[in-house]
């Protein structure tokens, strides 16, 4: 995935703020946040223990037990949000 054609609806650099902001890094390491439902629910890209998966996780509490995989693929997390899988 690559932000390099357009940054994006919010912009790369708001993502990185809003990682930064969630002190996402120290609460969940190898996660990434990418969007949010408007809600109480944000989604991200998990590295953790070397793949890869799109997930969902509470804004709070943000900690890993929470994470709940909806694919590991992009195409497959969108169908999982189709369907109402994301919280």
């Amino acid at each position: 995935m690559s932000l390099r054609p357009t940054t994006g609806y919010d912009g790369a650099a708001r993502s990185v703020a809003a990682n930064s902001g969630y002190q996402v890094e120290s609460l969940v390491p190898e996660l990434v946040l990418i969007g949010s439902n408007g809600g109480p629910t944000a989604y991200g890209i998990d590295r953790h223990r070397g793949g890869l998966a799109f997930v969902s996780i509470p804004f709070h509490p943000m900690q890993r037990g929470e994470v709940r995989v909806l694919g590991r693929s992009f195409a497959a997390f969108l169908a999982s949000l189709g369907v109402g899988e994301g919280w």
